[in-house]
C-alpha cells in the first residue's frame, strides 16, 4: 500500500519510427518485469486527469487525455524531416512513489505502474511563439475497441454439396450456436430448430441441431414435431469441407411424424446434459459475456471483470445463435448487456464490466469514512425519479409458437393484478414490497429470448424496475491516497454521520487527482417500493 504522503509521477512514452520518447512528471527509472531498466528523464506537464463513466451506458466512450511537455529533437526538427506526431503511438501512466528530494532518477518497480491510456497521439499542437521549441501538446486518445468478427462461421452453413440428400427448406441456414441448455428450465420448451439435412425417401432421417462444440456425443435432447416429442441421442457428424456438427438420426422412431413441416430441440432430456457451448461451457450471463467476448475476438479485462461476472451467475443463459449477419459483438451489446445492471468501459486491460448492485453486503464493498480519511467535498444532491412504469418482462421464447413460456410484471400498485394472474403464478407468489401509491402512467415490455429460467427473469425484473424506479444522488469526496484501487464503477460502503449513512453502498462514477489526494464522485441510488409477480 501507497505511504500517506506518496506522490503521483505522471509517466509518458511516445513511439514514432525511428524515435522513443520517455517523459515523466518526475525523472525515474523503471525497473521493467524482465529486470531491464527505462528511463524517464522528466520533461511532461502535470496531467489534468478525470477518469469517468456514465454507469448505466453499455456503449463506453474511449478514453483522451491531454499531455503537454517537451521532447528534443523539437516538434519542428522531426517535422523537416517527414515525422509527423500523429503517427505517433503513445502510453499514459502514473505511478505512486516515496517523496523524493534531489535530482536522481528515482529507482520504482514496474508493479507501480497504471496504465491509463495507450493509442494514438491526437491534436498535436508546437510552435507557440511564448514557449520554448521542444514544446508540445496533444491527446492520447485510446484505441477504441470494436468488433465485425461474425458471431458464426461462414463454412457452417447447410448447403447441398456438404448434405446431398438434404430437405430443400433447409438449404442455406447456419448450424446453430447453443449455449447452455435451451428447454432445461422449462418443461415442453422448444428453444433451437433442427435441420433436415439427410431424408430417405419422403421421410426425414438426420436432423442436424448444433455446429460448434457442444456436450460430447450420446447425450440426449428431446426432438419435437410439433405435435409429440421424444427423447434422442445426439451423434456427431463432419461436413465434407470438414466443419463439424451435430444431429440425430430420427428414422428408427416410432413417435415422431418424420414428414413435419418443423422439428425443434429441447436440450433437457434424462441425462440432464447437452447443449453447453465450449469452451468454459457457460450457462450463466456472466460467463457467456466472457464466452462472447472472446468469439468477438476482443481484450477482455478478466481480473477487473471477476466479480461482476460472479454476481451474474444468479442468472442462466440458454439459446441458440443463428443470424449470420450479427457479429458476435453487435448481439452482445444489443441484446445483452442492455438487460443488465451493469456498466462497461475501456481499461488499458480490455473490456471490462462492472456490476450495479445496490443490495450489495457493504462488507464486499470498500469501508469509506471521516477515520478512513475521506472529506466530504459536496452537498448530496438527489435527482428526480423518472415517471413510473409497469414493466413486463417476457422470456422462454418457443420457437414453434413464437410465444413465451415465462412472465414477471413489475406494477406500482398492488391491485392491478388481473384476475387470472394467480393461475398463472405455477405457486410462485413474489408479491413482497409495499406500493409507492403511484398509478404507473406507461407500460415497457422487455423480450429476452436467451432467458427461460422464471427465477432469472424475476431476478432480472427487480433489477430493472429497481434502477428505473430509483432516485440517483451524487456527492464528492476526496480520499487519502491508498485509495488509488478504486476505479469508476467500484462499489464504496460510506459511513458519514452528516447525510445519516451507515455502510451505504454507493459506486464511483470518477476519480481524478487533485493537490495529493484523490476526488471521487459517488453515484448511487434511493429506491422506490413496488410489487412484482410471475408467471410461467
Amino acid at each position: 500500500m501507497p505511504r500517506a504522503d506518496a506522490d503521483l509521477v505522471w509517466l509518458l512514452t511516445i513511439i514514432l519510427p525511428g524515435y522513443t520518447f520517455r517523459l515523466s512528471t518526475r525523472p525515474v527509472a523503471v525497473t521493467e518485469a524482465n529486470g531491464t531498466v527505462t528511463e524517464y528523464s522528466g520533461g511532461l506537464s502535470e496531467i489534468d486527469f478525470v477518469e469517468e463513466i456514465d454507469l448505466l451506458s453499455i456503449s463506453p466512450a474511449s478514453q483522451t487525455v491531454s499531455v503537454e511537455g517537451h521532447i528534443d529533437p523539437t516538434p519542428a526538427e522531426l517535422a523537416r524531416h517527414g515525422f509527423d506526431l500523429r503517427e505517433g503511438v503513445a502510453r499514459l501512466s502514473y505511478a505512486l512513489v516515496e517523496p523524493h528530494r534531489g535530482y536522481t532518477l528515482q529507482a520504482i518497480s514496474h508493479t507501480a505502474r497504471v496504465d491509463v491510456a495507450e493509442g494514438r497521439l491526437a491534436q498535436p499542437a508546437w510552435g507557440d511563439p511564448i514557449k520554448p521549441d521542444t514544446w508540445f501538446s496533444a491527446s492520447v486518445e485510446a484505441t477504441p475497441w470494436t468488433s465485425r468478427v461474425p458471431l458464426l462461421s461462414p463454412a457452417a452453413t447447410i448447403t447441398s454439396d456438404d448434405f446431398p440428400n438434404l430437405r430443400d427448406d433447409a438449404e442455406g441456414f447456419p448450424f446453430p450456436l447453443v449455449i447452455g441448455k435451451p428447454g432445461n428450465a422449462v418443461i415442453g420448451l422448444y428453444s433451437t430448430p433442427a435441420y433436415v439435412v439427410e431424408t430417405f425417401g419422403a421421410q426425414a432421417e438426420h436432423l442436424l441441431i448444433a455446429g460448434y462444440d457442444v456436450s460430447a456425443p450420446g447425450d440426449s435432447v428431446v426432438i419435437s414435431d410439433g405435435s409429440t416429442n421424444e427423447a434422442q441421442a445426439v451423434l456427431a457428424g463432419i461436413t465434407a469441407s470438414g466443419v463439424p456438427y451435430y444431429y440425430c438420426d430420427i428414422l428408427a422412431s416410432t413417435v415422431l411424424d418424420k414428414t413435419a413441416d418443423l422439428y425443434a430441440v429441447a436440450w433437457s432430456a434424462t441425462s440432464g446434459v447437452g447443449g453447453a457451448s465450449q469452451p468454459g461451457a457457460p450457462s450463466s450471463v456472466g460467463e457467456a459475456i466472457r464466452y462472447l467476448i472472446a468469439r468477438a475476438g476482443l481484450p477482455f479485462d478478466i481480473g477487473g471483470s471477476a466479480a461482476a461476472i460472479d454476481y451474474l451467475r444468479a442468472i442462466r443463459f440458454d439459446c441458440y445463435l443463428n443470424d449470420p449477419a450479427v457479429s458476435a459483438w453487435e448481439y452482445l451489446s444489443t441484446q445483452v448487456l442492455p438487460r443488465l445492471p451493469i456498466t462497461l468501459r475501456y481499461t488499458a486491460a480490455g473490456l471490462r464490466i462492472d456490476a450495479l448492485n445496490p443490495d450489495l453486503p457493504p462488507a464486499l464493498a470498500t469501508a469509506a469514512s471521516p477515520d478512513d480519511g475521506w472529506c466530504r467535498l459536496s452537498a448530496c444532491v438527489q435527482e428526480d425519479a423518472p415517471a413510473p412504469k409497469r414493466l413486463v418482462i417476457k422470456g422462454g421464447q418457443n420457437i414453434s409458437t413464437g410465444g413465451y413460456a415465462r412472465i414477471v410484471i413489475v406494477d406500482g400498485r398492488a391491485d392491478e393484478v388481473p384476475a387470472d394472474q394467480p393461475s398463472r403464478r405455477s405457486g410462485v407468489d413474489v408479491r413482497t414490497r409495499t406500493p409507492v401509491g403511484v398509478q404507473p402512467s406507461e407500460e415497457e415490455a422487455i423480450e429476452i429470448p436467451w432467458c427461460q429460467d422464471l427465477g432469472s427473469l424475476y431476478t432480472l425484473a427487480l433489477w430493472r424496475a429497481g434502477f428505473r424506479s430509483a432516485r440517483p444522488f451524487t456527492v464528492t469526496y476526496s480520499a487519502p491516497v491508498q485509495y488509488e484501487h478504486l476505479e469508476p464503477g467500484a462499489a464504496v460502503a460510506v459511513t458519514d454521520d452528516a447525510l445519516g449513512w451507515v455502510d451505504r453502498v454507493v459506486f464511483v462514477r470518477s476519480k481524478s487527482w487533485v493537490s495529493g489526494r484523490w476526488v471521487f464522485v459517488l453515484w448511487g441510488v434511493e429506491r422506490a417500493a413496488f410489487d412484482v409477480y410471475a408467471g410461467g
